[in-house]
């Protein structure tokens, strides 16, 4: 988290968030995601804007990867008998996803004094693992899956905070009892953020607005009955949770952003498990999911502490659904940064 030092300091940091403050939440979620990989931070906020820049490549070919997986899922699927001009192109983009799990798996094993700290490709060499194929496949899935869903989902988090003052100045209080004095910020512990009840309840809201996936796929290993209709065994069945989590049938004002509905207090009603699940369910739920959570929290307690967001775009921010739900503009917010 680096960037959120350089907010309205740094030259560089600044021209990235004039043009797109996606790119740097892009650069943050890629240096959180290296960090628990391969235990350091890249700083890729400082390569952001160049293209041909190591990160930028990794960082724009997960995007790229995650975008087009539908429209290979869909249709006639010639890809699986002759390499297709899509099918070329998104195997160039993991060739790029894979280069930098390529270059410290292969460092690490050359020479295990480098696999020094903390980090899961450390604990894997430290146990002995010398599958280097399986290790570069594993740490590529991880890092695919790691940089676009949280950036996507902390842009909406944000969104939704710099439209919604109330919400906005009831969490600042929060965060501002819990860490009063910005000079000497506390250690941001697990049990530090289990008192930032209100930040998990933003996050949580936010989610069942804007859900990073549609809903959760299955295919049937039976033909089964639904709502009266017959599905036919290996038929892939979603869960549509991005249109149930805003029918009024399930949710009081389900189009409304009230964090306060998750207090058991608060006379809104209950919502159905089923009705929302951003990290899916059972064994096939998202395995980062505490990560994840954990990184959102810690980053969104830094700047909403910070700094007050507010939304400087011309129209109201949408959103657009691939195979991941992503902003439909650029993020353009203006940072005032608070009274220590």
């Amino acid at each position: 988290m680096r960037f959120l030092n350089k907010i309205n300091k740094d030259e560089v940091t600044q021209k990235v968030m004039e043009k797109d403050f996606l790119l740097a939440l892009h650069s943050n979620s890629c240096d959180s995601v290296c960090y628990m990989l391969f235990g350091y931070e890249l700083d890729s906020i400082n390569d952001i804007l160049n293209p041909k820049a190591l990160t930028t490549r990794v960082i724009q070919s997960a995007a790229y990867f995650n975008r087009m997986m539908a429209p290979m899922d869909n249709g006639l699927m010639l890809w699986r008998y002759f390499p297709t001009p899509l099918y070329k192109k998104l195997k160039k983009s993991m060739d790029d996803v894979e280069l930098i799990p390529k270059r410290e798996v292969n460092s690490r094993i050359l020479n295990e004094s480098l696999a020094n700290g903390p980090g899961i490709l450390n604990n894997w060499i430290h146990e002995g693992c010398k599958d280097s194929k399986t290790m570069i496949t594993l740490l590529s899935d991880l890092l695919l899956a790691g940089i676009d869903t949280t950036s996507y989902t902390l842009s909406f988090v944000l969104y939704n905070l710099s439209v919604n003052k109330r919400v906005q100045d009831k969490l600042y209080e929060e965060l501002r009892l819990i860490d009063p004095d910005v000079k000497k910020r506390i250690p941001l512990s697990l049990e530090t953020l289990a008192r930032a009840t209100y930040l998990k309840r933003v996050v949580k809201e936010s989610m069942r607005l804007y859900p990073v996936s549609v809903g959760t796929s299955r295919v049937l290993e039976e033909p089964c009955v639904i709502a009266g209709y017959k599905i036919p065994e290996n038929a892939t069945v979603i869960t549509m949770n991005q249109v149930t989590c805003r029918l009024d049938e399930y949710v009081d004002q389900a189009n409304e952003f009230i964090p306060e509905r998750y207090d058991s207090n608060s006379g809104f009603r209950k919502i159905r498990p089923f009705t929302t699940l951003p990290f899916g369910h059972g064994p096939r739920a998202c395995i980062g999911r505490r990560i994840a959570e954990s990184s959102m929290y810690l980053f969104l307690f830094r700047l909403m502490r910070s700094y007050e967001i507010e939304w400087v775009g011309s129209k109201p921010l949408g959103f657009v659904s691939h195979s991941l739900t992503e902003p439909d503009g650029p993020l353009l917010f203006r940072f005032v940064p608070r009274e220590l």
